[in-house]
């Protein structure tokens, strides 16, 4: 009996350690994630595809992928090395924790407007400089109008919207 009873705790504490790992991987791959709220909202699926790719991506500061969805003409006004030290200085001590799809428009021009509200957390250096020290961190809420344009290669974005401290998110160059 006693045998069995060891046994059983033994199982017990593994199988409850293993939970506890899973828990913790869980945990810290749902923090890595951008939470997206509102897709619905958007017509075209792959638009929605478009934009949560490009926000993921800023938020892992992958700037061969952001750069890659803006239009060519942009690509030509600004090279990648410029625009990745201008993206990594407006992106110190922030991180993207959330966006929020509002609404949607067309513009006469065929593209698309889509109204997000973007959630930045910010820490010190990013309070201090844009807060004035007002603050000591926190989270920065602020909605901007996006634009994106269909392409043969999918959809590009026109304007990600600066957010205030990403000055190359804007509406730079038109195609």
């Amino acid at each position: 009996m006693c045998y069995r009873y060891g046994w059983y705790h033994f199982v017990s504490a593994v199988v409850l350690l293993s939970l506890v790992c899973l828990w913790q991987v869980n945990a810290q791959t749902n923090e890595d994630k951008l939470v997206v709220i509102g897709t619905e909202k958007l017509a075209d699926s792959a638009l929605s595809a478009s934009i949560v790719r490009y926000y993921e991506a800023e938020r892992q500061r992958d700037w061969s992928t952001t750069y890659k969805a803006r239009p060519s003409g942009y690509q030509k006004l600004v090279p990648f090395e410029t625009y990745k030290k201008e993206m990594e200085q407006g992106i110190a001590d922030w991180k993207l924790k959330k966006i929020e799809i509002l609404e949607s428009s067309q513009l006469k021009n065929g593209d698309t407007a889509v109204k997000i509200r973007f959630h930045d957390e910010f820490g010190p250096q990013a309070a201090q400089f844009y807060f004035e020290g007002r603050v000591t961190q926190g989270v920065n809420t602020r909605t901007e109008t996006t634009v994106w344009k269909q392409a043969d290669s999918g959809w590009q974005c026109v304007d990600a919207a600066g957010r205030g401290h990403f000055p190359l998110n804007g509406r730079m160059v038109y195609d």
